[in-house]
């Protein structure tokens, strides 16, 4: 089923204390904890051919599956402009056993792999070890260091975030925009919307379903892109991908090349702005006024110098 224009918005907590989120990290840790050292490969790609009984005869189609994701990333970048010999450092958030690591060591200088399962890291030590691979290294992502891992010009996750909570997958993006070196780019993954989903903090710690079913989530398109404006990253690039009852986004974001204050100062009132507030009904306008500041803050970067400089020869008061 196409998830129609008309769909209704979604009951997603999306904001959580530094407590309930580290609650969240460590069930998602214990669960990936537990998979990685039952059936490590078949958590990455959920195909029958990929149970641990069956690895061992599919071992190549699994690694040579990378491929593809590989084939993705420099598309996206061909888009854009870019090149993989423009990027210095790459990291993988979410490597897993290093299925998408090895091709991306073989294409890009130096590259980093994250993941939150110990079990997955080591299989992906030993993969990349194999292939004499010495341009990787790895680490692990835990309830207390979210997101480890700094230096990287460009960013890729996929098949990933939908295992983390809104909260969770949220602040990843946070630390990763942050980090995130500028002119760098990031690709990211991530179901935007799913018919009846919904989801509440309080639910989501309740839960005691085993690591094996495991959770799927969607996180608000709106949240994620103006999580990206705040931290300066422009959308270049977004592409949907195919799901019946799913909405399934692939974004390109490029961090700003330059520090503008004006343009900071300029979204930090707007931020300010559009915080609700009981009974106020003007926050989609106030939201919609993030771009139209944006254009401005970027049209007065571009134009706005020459503009004064014109008024000023011509003896113009109003600018000087």
């Amino acid at each position: 089923m196409t998830v129609p224009l008309t769909a209704p918005p979604q009951a997603i907590e999306i904001a959580a204390d530094p407590a309930a989120l580290r609650a969240m990290v460590a069930k998602t840790a214990a669960a990936w904890e537990t998979v990685g050292e039952t059936a490590p490969y078949h958590s990455v790609l959920t195909l029958d051919e990929y149970r641990p009984e069956r690895f061992a005869e599919n071992e190549s189609s699994f690694f040579e599956s990378g491929k593809h994701d590989l084939a993705l990333i420099l598309a996206l970048l061909d888009r854009i402009g870019r090149s993989a010999e423009s990027f210095c450092r790459c990291l993988e958030f979410g490597c897993g056993v290093g299925r998408v690591t090895a091709q991306l060591a073989a294409t890009f200088s130096e590259v980093l792999g994250v993941d939150i399962s110990r079990p997955h890291l080591r299989l992906a030590q030993k993969h990349l070890a194999g292939l004499g691979r010495t341009n990787v290294g790895f680490l692990q992502a835990t309830p207390e260091d979210l997101h480890p891992g700094t230096g990287y010009d460009l960013w890729f996750s996929r098949l990933v975030l939908q295992h983390n909570p809104p909260p969770v997958t949220l602040e990843i993006l946070n630390r990763m925009f942050a980090e995130l070196a500028p002119g760098g780019v990031a690709i990211l993954h991530v179901p935007t919307y799913q018919i009846g989903y919904y989801f509440k903090i309080t639910d989501y710690l309740a839960d005691r379903l085993p690591p094996e079913n495991m959770h799927m989530h969607v996180t608000p398109q709106k949240a994620i892109l103006e999580l990206a404006w705040q931290h300066d990253c422009a959308l270049l690039d977004i592409r949907e991908e195919g799901a019946p009852g799913w909405i399934i986004n692939i974004f390109v974001f490029q961090k700003a090349k330059t520090y503008s204050p004006f343009r900071k100062r300029l979204r930090d009132v707007l931020h300010a702005l559009a915080k609700p507030r009981p009974g106020d009904r003007t926050r989609s306008a106030l939201t919609s006024a993030f771009i139209v500041g944006d254009l401005l803050a970027l049209n007065w970067a571009k134009h706005g110098g020459g503009v004064r400089a014109r008024y000023r020869r011509s003896g113009d008061p109003r600018l000087n």
